[in-house]
């Protein structure tokens, strides 16, 4: 059984015209990342035109998950794959920034301020 306090992360993933959609809910770390991993590449195995790992519900994000994207990325360049990160949250953003691999990982530009 597994433990109720242990940090989820739940996959939703939509394939629409060979572009693949892949939005990981919740935190992506250590014990999360090979569960995003997983999913995402099983769908790249297939060959998609493009795949977007939408981040908008990631709550939390560590260098297990920096990890994982990277892995997503490299193998999508593998197989002709285009790649990108959209709509971080503001603080993973941040991560993603300071670490150097937001433009590697195609992360979209913030949204303008209302």
């Amino acid at each position: 059984m597994s433990d109720p306090r242990a940090p989820a992360l739940d996959l939703e993933i939509a394939d629409a015209a060979g572009a693949v959609l892949v939005a990981p809910s919740g935190d992506l770390d250590m014990a999360t990342a090979e569960k995003l991993a997983a999913g995402a590449l099983r769908e790249v195995s297939r060959s998609p035109a493009a795949m977007t790992i939408n981040m908008r519900r990631v709550s939390f994000c560590d260098s297990a998950g920096i990890n994982v994207l990277v892995r997503i990325r490299n193998a999508c360049e593998r197989t002709g794959t285009a790649f990108r990160v959209a709509e971080p949250q503001p603080h993973v953003r941040v991560l993603l920034e300071i670490t150097g691999v937001a433009e590697f990982l195609n992360v979209d530009p913030p949204a303008p301020p209302d």
